[in-house]
């Protein structure tokens, strides 16, 4: 679908009205202002010698860079919108790019809203589930069987831990009653909660 000059800039200033609101809820200029405090921290002779500290630092420091990256990524992406957006005003035949641009930028500011529902002070943490068969016999252990299987997969493919810490299978061995494990990783409970 074609869009006029007017619908692509209208678009635009949707993305940076819903960027900024983001900007603001989300804190962005507080964390950088602590990341850069963060990494003079690390920089620290003293943090060095103090494990615990360090790995605390570096712990917040992901965090804080996992949250700007998007932000980073999408001022970078607008800049190159509002070019393609003012070389489609001039030569409609950039049109094309334009809309590509829009699209990308447009999905950026989609994950930032999707990151800020994994606001929460818990959702960074490691999760630990539990999938119990519960009645209905082998069809109900099949499932446990294949709800871990999904859970795994899933895991391996957002790049978590994952470690089974108890298992109970069915009478025949072939299903599962219940398993409880533990994905380890950024915000893993946010996701599976």
């Amino acid at each position: 679908m074609a869009l006029s000059f007017k619908e692509l800039e209208q678009k635009t200033n949707d993305l940076s009205v819903r960027a900024g609101r983001l900007f603001e809820s989300l804190k962005i200029d507080s964390k950088r202002n602590r990341l850069k405090d963060l990494e003079s921290l690390l920089n620290s002779p003293d943090v060095w010698n103090d494990s615990g500290k360090m790995a605390a630092l570096n712990k917040e420091k992901r965090t804080l860079e996992n949250s700007t990256v998007l932000f980073d990524q999408f001022e970078s992406k607008f800049e190159e919108l509002k070019i393609a957006a003012e070389l489609f005003g001039e030569d409609e035949s950039m049109m094309e790019d334009a809309q590509t641009v829009l699209l990308q930028t447009s999905e950026i500011i989609d994950k930032i809203e999707f990151s800020k529902m994994l606001g929460g002070k818990t959702d960074v943490l490691n999760a630990i589930v539990s999938i119990n068969a519960g009645a209905g016999g082998r069809e109900s252990q099949d499932w446990a069987v294949m709800l871990l299987r999904m859970y795994t997969r899933w895991c391996e493919r957002k790049g978590y831990g994952f470690d089974i810490t108890d298992k109970v299978t069915g009478d025949d061995a072939a299903g599962i009653k219940n398993v409880t494990f533990i994905a380890q990783g950024d915000h893993a409970y946010g996701y599976l909660k």
